[in-house]
């Protein structure tokens, strides 16, 4: 090879490695440069109550909820409402989301913070966009991975560290930041934004199991601090089991589904076949009754709940209650009939919709037997007479030992 070819391969290889340099330089600027500073709004200009619409996206699903009439729903679960705080939550957490750190990090390296878009091979993050007017994208983020803050020594719960913020990236401005929140609970599955306090009856006056017209058992007490008693004579060698009582007593307590169906699809569902219901009154006015299905192959039972309300009566009015008084106790009882019809109405919409599948913890009390509410009556050892110790003779002189027969 001639002398000067060599020369001019050398230099058009020095042409190309600095060409490169230099859009690898001019890329990885244009890139780290912020436009929002440490302690400004990522998103200014949203407007909370203006978004109807969120999308959350990741490599293995895509969750929408969407607001109608007012009401958050979840469009995964055929539109049965969401956890208004959670949502809620998280829109008011965007809107005042601010930075803690500006990151520089080069595009090929967007998956060591899991920030790759959901549809990249590896690294990818949780892609969420909220719209107004349903189309128009209010903003939109990348969920990334989690800051972990290290301690100087592990925990007696194992691990060096805890989680303490967020990597995002900003996909229009590619900008990656760090931000205090950690939005552990921004997840694709439809069962994490669902409303779960769907029931949340009072204290239980009266509560019946029935099968079909039959009467299994009732349980009922007079005050609110009382003890729901068991119903009926019981054989002599059996007593009410307390603790069973008690849970099935407050089965409708607090509550939770797996999953829920609309109402119309019950056929199939085994209500005519397993002919069972539970009904519970409360003190403040509520009666609920449930419809127990067939237990599903997943385990969880089909229920099917109906509500009514009638108010109380008003308690007696204290004795010398000044007219202040009496004001105000008028007033605290209104407020609280119509938070009770207001929460009559929410549950009346929300039975005649959907049948829900409870959980077999929660299910088996509805169908717990008579039997199952009492136990063997627990017998008591008699305790045996002490030996009374021998007398000693009049004399106080020990007995003498019996002489022996002679041989």
């Amino acid at each position: 090879m001639k002398k000067s070819t060599l020369t001019i391969l050398i230099v058009l290889c020095i042409i190309a490695g600095a060409a490169g340099w230099f859009a690898k330089y001019k890329r990885e600027a244009t890139w780290h440069a912020h436009t929002i500073g440490i302690g400004q709004k990522l998103f200014p200009d949203l407007v909370v109550s203006e978004v109807d619409k969120m999308v959350v996206k990741t490599r293995n699903d895509e969750l929408t909820m969407s607001r109608r009439d007012g009401i958050w729903v979840v469009d995964n679960a055929n539109g049965y409402p969401a956890d208004f705080s959670k949502v809620g939550q998280f829109l008011v957490d965007l809107a005042e989301l601010t930075p803690i750190q500006m990151v520089d990090v080069a595009p090929d390296d967007l998956g060591k913070l899991e920030l790759a878009p959901p549809d990249a091979e590896s690294g990818t993050g949780t892609e969420v966009t909220l719209f107004t007017s349903g189309k128009t994208v209010a903003a939109k983020i990348l969920i990334g991975q989690e800051h972990t803050r290290k301690m100087d020594s592990p925990t007696p719960w194992g691990g060096s560290g805890y989680p303490d913020g967020r990597y995002l990236l900003l996909p229009e401005a590619q900008e990656v930041y760090l931000v205090s929140k950690t939005f552990t609970n921004v997840t694709d599955n439809k069962d994490d934004w669902m409303d779960k306090a769907f029931l949340r009856a009072g204290t239980a006056r009266h509560v019946v199991a029935m099968k079909g017209d039959e009467t299994l058992w009732e349980l009922s007490r007079e005050t609110t601090s009382g003890s729901l008693t068991l119903q009926g004579d019981l054989p002599e060698d059996m007593e009410p089991d307390t603790s069973k009582i008690s849970s099935v007593g407050s089965a409708f307590s607090y509550p939770t589904f797996n999953r829920v169906t609309p109402s119309a699809e019950a056929e199939g569902l085994g209500f005519d076949e397993v002919n069972r219901s539970y009904q519970v009154e409360t003190f403040d006015g509520f009666t609920y009754t449930a419809e127990i299905g067939k237990k599903a192959d997943d385990g969880t039972t089909p229920v099917r709940f109906s509500v009514a309300y009638a108010a109380p009566e008003a308690p007696p009015p204290p004795d010398n209650e000044t007219p202040s008084e009496r004001d105000k106790r008028e007033k605290d009882w209104q407020k609280k009939l119509d938070d009770a019809r207001l929460k009559f109405d929410r549950e009346k919409q929300l039975y005649a919709a959907w049948i829900y599948f409870l959980p077999s913890y929660t299910a088996d009390n509805l169908m717990a037997e008579r039997d199952d509410l009492m136990k063997k009556v627990e017998k008591k050892e008699e305790e045996k007479p002490a030996d009374a110790p021998a007398a000693a003779p009049a004399d106080g002189n020990a007995a003498e030992e019996p002489a022996g027969n002679e041989e």
